[in-house]
């Protein structure tokens, strides 16, 4: 088993969450909440990791205020044991520089008991988690 600690931000402006598409052969598209594993030789602790998530999203990113904390967990999965840290970051207000990001409405995660995109299990498992504050 491989033991992998991993960052995911839910980053909210208005009722709308920003995801990240990834096409999947097979699959079709594919969204998912920006995310990132930890890894000792790029980073040197758990913020810097953020920083870089952040980064992903938006050149002009500078601060870590207004993140908040939701919590961590364990989550086994396949051969890795995940180690996770929720974000979720409300009222964005920067400019999103990647084009394989897209702002969903919160009606977009399920209608009907059904969700209407097809989300990554680890987006799934964020919002079952996080239910209470999003």
């Amino acid at each position: 088993m491989k033991l992998v600690s991993l960052i995911r931000v839910a980053i909210k402006k208005g009722g709308r969450y920003l995801v990240v598409v990834h096409k999947r052969p097979g699959q079709g598209v594919v969204y998912g909440l920006p995310s990132e594993e930890f890894k000792e030789n790029l980073n040197g602790n758990l913020e810097d990791t953020l920083k870089r998530v952040l980064r992903k999203i938006s050149s002009d990113w500078k601060s870590l205020s207004g993140i908040e904390y939701l919590g961590s967990y364990i989550q086994e999965t396949g051969e890795r044991i995940i180690v996770g840290y929720d974000f979720l970051i409300e009222n964005f207000e920067g400019a999103v520089d990647a084009e394989d990001f897209k702002w969903v409405e919160i009606v977009d995660f399920v209608f009907d008991g059904k969700s209407v995109l097809t989300f990554d299990k680890n987006t799934e498992s964020f919002f079952k988690m996080n239910s209470d504050v999003i």
